[in-house]
């Protein structure tokens, strides 16, 4: 026995273990499809591995599994400081007591649809690289944020008030996309825990 994992363990430890030890599947083996002419004209996968998988472990197989047009996407996974990254539990808590869990729901839903569109205007800003416009509009994104307990947003929203203005092209491009994904992640956590 070389290593173990203290309680409560957590799925991105125990994966970041497995590849330590065992490497990641996908550099591994490249799984390759191939069809092939039978009576009953069924599709078979076919596996090629790479020689330089260790000799003591065995090949592992993964079933292809091909997500029917239309379904939803698989299940979001997230990391263990995610919670504490994205959301500010003291603020939602507090929240929640002032003005009930209900409460708390109806605002957030307004937040998170973006019903007064500051959000869309930022990211209209970003996307066009109207960098004047960005303190302004990431001043209101900001305050929002801050009073629905949403910490990486708000954060993000607070370094583009103040140094917006000074942004570059890639500057724009970077913060577009890290908003998006703060706003993504914020709310799929917050549909998990049962808030939305």
């Amino acid at each position: 026995m070389n290593k173990f994992l203290l309680k409560p363990t957590q799925v991105d430890d125990m994966e970041a273990w497995l590849v330590a030890w065992f490497g990641d599947v996908h550099t591994r083996h490249a799984l390759v499809i191939t069809a092939r002419a039978s009576n009953d004209t069924h599709t078979r996968p076919t596996r090629h591995t790479q020689p330089s998988a260790p000799h003591n472990v065995r090949t592992l197989t993964t079933p292809i599994t091909v997500m029917p047009q239309g379904s939803a996407p698989p299940r979001r996974r997230f990391r263990a400081n995610d919670v504490s990254t994205h959301l500010d539990m003291t603020v939602i808590g507090d929240v929640c007591v002032g003005v009930s869990l209900a409460g708390y729901r109806s605002v957030l839903l307004s937040f998170l649809s973006d019903e007064t569109g500051s959000q869309a205007a930022l990211l209209a800003a970003l996307a066009a690289g109207h960098t004047a416009s960005l303190p302004a509009l990431s001043h209101t994104v900001k305050g929002a944020a801050a009073s629905m307990g949403m910490r990486a947003i708000q954060a993000l929203a607070r370094k583009i008030e103040i140094e917006g203005a000074q942004f570059s092209a890639d500057d724009c491009a970077a913060a577009l996309v890290s908003m998006r994904e703060h706003i993504n992640t914020a709310q799929a956590l917050l549909r998990r825990m049962g808030f939305i």
